[in-house]
Order: structure tokens, then sequence, then C-alpha cells
């Protein structure tokens, strides 16, 4: 009965370990490209993907980029405004304007643009009061 039991316990804890590997690779394919000013340009454009939120649930997301930085997000009924800037070969936005749900407080986050052959890629996460969110979002070269 004991070897039973421990069987079983290895085996939980062997396919848990699988599915936070599998969840921690998924998406993020493709080979990390360290962000220099001189990039913000080739950034501008209309970025499609998702957002997911604390609960899981994963929602369409629209990001554009100007080439001057600036941006506008939207994610089902959020939107918010700012600027994008490289720091550390990465990209922080840095919010000046939100609306809709839970558009009250401040708002961070950040990405690492992955090179996927044909498309680039903004993989990140963020904060925002209702708690943490990550996001992927893509564009044709």
């Amino acid at each position: 009965m004991v070897k039973l039991s421990a069987i079983r316990g290895i085996t939980i804890i062997t396919l848990f370990g699988l599915v936070i590997a599998g969840c921690a690779t998924a998406g993020s394919t493709g080979t990390v490209k360290a962000v220099t000013p001189a990039d913000m340009r080739s950034l501008a454009g209309v970025w499609q993907g998702t957002m997911t939120g604390m609960g899981g649930g994963s929602i369409p997301a629209t990001l554009t980029v100007e080439a001057d930085g600036s941006y506008s997000a939207r994610g089902g009924a959020y939107a918010s405004q700012g600027k994008a800037e490289v720091k550390d070969g990465k990209i922080e936005f840095v919010t000046t304007q939100t609306s809709g749900v839970g558009a009250i407080g401040e708002r961070t986050g950040s990405a690492v643009l992955m090179d996927r052959g044909d498309t680039w890629a903004l993989v990140g996460s963020g904060r925002a009061p209702a708690g943490p969110f990550n996001f992927e979002v893509s564009k044709a070269k």
C-alpha cells in the first residue's frame, strides 16, 4: 500500500513539473534580441496577440507603436497609452493614461523582443492594481 502511494505521489509531482515546464516554454520560441534605442523605429506598427490576467483567461490584444515610441494598447475593455522606452535591452512600457475596467492606479510592463523568423514578438509581463498580467503580441517583419 505504501509503495502504491509513493508511486502515485511521484507520478503526480512529475506530471505537475512537466505541465509547469510546458507553460514556461509555451509562446517563448524564437531568439531573444537585445533592443537598442536605434531599434525603436523598427518596432513601429500594429502588433496583435493576447493578454492573460490573474484568472488565467486570455483575451485578444492590440498594441500600436509609433516610431517615436509612443504606444496605445487595447485588450478587452481595457485601454492604455504611454511611451515605450529601451532599458537594459528590453522594452519598458510607461503608461500615462488608462481607461476601461480597473483603469485606476499605476501600471508597469516590460517585454523582450523575440525573432521568430518571419515575425517579431513582444513577450512580456506587467503589474496593475488588479494584479499581474502577461502579454504576447507579434507582427510581420
